[in-house]
């Protein structure tokens, strides 16, 4: 280099952690870092408070994979915002309240018509938003490694429903009218708490939404109607 500090490194803080990290989120609303440690513990760095750590949340996870951050994308203030942390022995993803990360439930992809649950997976990601067909509010997604990488997808909207946690609408809607999450995802009683399982998307596989109305284009005017009527009969 020519001498001078690199643009990169000149605002870089330097903190002691108390384990080897996996995974980290930040909040771009007000800049704020959660990280996820081996240990299955989770901190956050407020950005207000020159990234002092913070204790977030013990998800006590034995294999801890993923750290992801679902934030609100409607105009609504203090909502919405939820931290989730991945199992990959058991694919559980389970959830937090992003202001003080109190514990919401777990969500799970479960078995739909001939596709199979997810039940080990080797990452994930999540996010509200509008993703198109049936996650116009919001996705999750796990990688599954069944001899080829997959990828298995759920709503979000139907996972946060099923464990009543409030989130807002997504923005730019493509439709007025979202699809309904009924019988996408459900909530389960169990011991550990509220547990929502959501059935995978197939692209065959219809999903609930509004009906299109089949629809024939009326002939133009000058069109000729008369296709072959004239034409001279054939002997067989």
């Amino acid at each position: 280099g020519g001498g001078g500090a690199p643009t990169a490194l000149v605002d870089q803080q330097s903190r002691d952690q108390p384990a080897p990290a996996r995974s980290c989120g930040i909040n771009k609303r007000n800049g704020d870092l959660f990280v996820l440690y081996d240990t299955g513990e989770t901190a956050r760095f407020p950005e207000q408070s020159g990234r002092r750590i913070e204790a977030f949340a013990p998800t006590r996870l034995k294999n801890p994979i993923g750290l992801e951050l679902a934030l609100n994308s409607s105009d609504e203030p203090n909502c919405c915002g939820q931290v989730g942390v991945l199992d990959g022995d058991t694919a559980a993803i389970s959830l937090y309240d992003l202001d003080d990360g109190a514990p919401l439930g777990v969500a799970r992809i479960a078995a739909s018509f001939d596709v199979e649950g997810v039940s080990a997976a080797t990452a994930f990601g999540m996010g509200h938003g509008n993703f198109g067909g049936p996650f116009r509010n919001g996705v999750l997604a796990l990688a599954v490694n069944d001899g080829a990488p997959v990828l298995r997808l759920a709503p979000l909207n139907g996972a946060l429903e099923a464990l009543a946690v409030p989130f807002g609408e997504a923005a730019n809607p493509r439709t007025l009218t979202p699809n309904s999450i009924e019988g996408q995802c459900k909530d389960l009683a169990a011991e550990s708490g509220a547990v929502a399982e959501c059935a995978p998307y197939r692209d065959e596989a219809p999903f609930a939404g509004p009906a299109i109305p089949e629809f024939s284009p009326p002939a133009p005017k000058d069109a000729d109607t008369s296709l072959n009527e004239d034409a001279p009969a054939v002997d067989e």
